[in-house]
């Protein structure tokens, strides 16, 4: 079965869609994803800063440095892996190109992911702790970020086809995986786990997110770009294993 090129206006309409399901009959579905990371930043704030008294200068910033971006993370994550099961009448009577709709669901969640850092850059300009010139670099972790969780996104919908075992786990592993990564504690304070840093993708984003909103400084160049080439290259393996799938998605799905 041949399929149809992907176009920007197909796109566009599965992005609606996907923001109008997340609306639909629900006040709540369309403000949820923009204030959860607000919600857990008083959780940890209050149990790591209160109760067990975490010295870390501006902890609430500290914290929302690298909680942003893994929000949008686990959000995208756990919403995205069930895109082409849930759309399967979809994929069974039109061909397009399949790996549009978990690419929707990440731009899509995105969205409020943009709204939250904007929003969270114009609150540390109004603090006074903002640097123009690391602000500019950080239109590249973002690029990376929506590149990695696009890729892991793609391929968690796809093995969600043939085992629908990893959904019902998702959420405890997602819970391990933010444990791993320095978000309410600082790399310095767990020294067995400071070679994820360097493996870790989302664990060198977030820490060039930190760099730049809380530290106020560059990330290393070669840090940068090397990881703008890796998530390229993952994306792009990505969409070479979807157009193996091709012809077998309509009848598996």
């Amino acid at each position: 079965m041949s399929t149809r090129l992907s176009s920007p206006d197909l796109m566009l309409t599965l992005t609606e869609r996907k923001i109008r399901l997340l609306a639909k009959r629900s006040w709540a579905g369309t403000v949820y994803p923009a204030v959860a990371p607000l919600f857990l930043l008083a959780l940890y704030v209050f149990v790591f800063h209160s109760v067990f008294k975490e010295q870390i200068h501006d902890y609430p910033i500290y914290v929302f440095a690298g909680l942003l971006p893994w929000t949008f993370v686990a959000q995208t994550l756990g919403d995205a892996i069930t895109t082409l099961t849930l759309d399967a009448d979809l994929i069974r009577r039109t061909p397009f190109r399949y790996e549009l709709l978990p690419i929707a669901s990440v731009t899509a969640m995105s969205l409020y992911f943009l709204f939250d850092l904007a929003c969270f850059v114009l609150i540390l300009a109004c603090l006074g702790r903002l640097a123009f010139l690391p602000l500019i670099a950080i239109v590249i972790p973002v690029v990376c970020l929506y590149l990695l969780v696009t890729t892991i996104s793609m391929f968690l919908a796809l093995i969600d086809i043939y085992n629908r075992d990893l959904r019902r786990f998702l959420a405890n592993l997602l819970t391990v995986w933010f444990f791993l990564v320095p978000i309410v504690y600082t790399q310095a304070q767990n020294h067995r786990l400071s070679f994820l840093r360097y493996v870790d993708p989302v664990n060198i984003i977030i820490t060039e997110f930190r760099n730049i909103l809380y530290y106020r400084e560059l990330p290393p160049n070669h840090t940068m770009f090397e990881g703008i080439i890796i998530c390229t290259a993952l994306m792009g393996i990505a969409l070479l294993v979807y157009r193996r799938f091709d012809d077998r998605l309509p009848r598996e799905v």
